[in-house]
């Protein structure tokens, strides 16, 4: 038997690290209900879903609408975005991780949640429900594109996300 010690000194390095948590982070599971905004109600806890951001209930969305493609139609996709997020949790144990950054004012702590295994807020970027807001690490930039030219979601037409970019966001074809 062969032993490569640069590839085994190569696989424990990343055993260790992937094993160290920060202090800040805490493991929380359960199951979940959703709450408006792409937050997660998980037993006594909430939590946010980190690096996106969700339309508030009040968040107005327009769809282009009528034969001549030229209409738009509003409604409100706070409650779609929150309803695919049940939809994407219901019945399902979910497991979160807060992230290491500090909650904004008022809000629940960042975290990483999944269902089935699968990243929830990536699933929420990917149908159209959400946007991301980590363009640098660009964590969900790819999910987002497909889901703006295939006009999922919100990017059926014009929308405003509160926070984010100042006016509507421009779906393009």
């Amino acid at each position: 038997m062969r032993f490569h010690i640069p590839g085994a000194i190569l696989a424990l390095a990343l055993a260790v690290s992937s094993s160290v948590a920060h202090a800040d982070e805490r493991p929380i599971s359960g199951s979940g209900r959703a709450l408006e905004g792409g937050r997660i109600a998980i037993g006594n806890d909430t939590v946010a879903l980190a690096g996106v951001a969700v339309p508030t209930a009040t968040t107005p969305c327009r769809e282009w609408g009528g034969g001549n493609g030229t209409s738009q139609d509003s409604y409100n996709c706070g409650q779609h975005a929150r309803a695919f997020l049940e939809s994407m949790i219901a019945g399902r144990p979910i497991a979160c991780v807060t992230t290491p950054a500090a909650p904004q004012a008022g809000r629940p702590r960042p975290a990483r949640c999944y269902a089935d295994g699968r990243d929830v807020a990536e699933a929420m970027v990917a149908a159209g429900w959400a946007v991301t807001t980590e363009r640098a690490s660009n964590r969900y930039v790819s999910a987002q594109e497909t889901a703006r030219l295939a006009r999922r979601g919100m990017w059926a037409g014009p929308f405003e996300m509160p926070g984010m970019t100042p006016g509507p966001v421009r779906r393009t074809p």
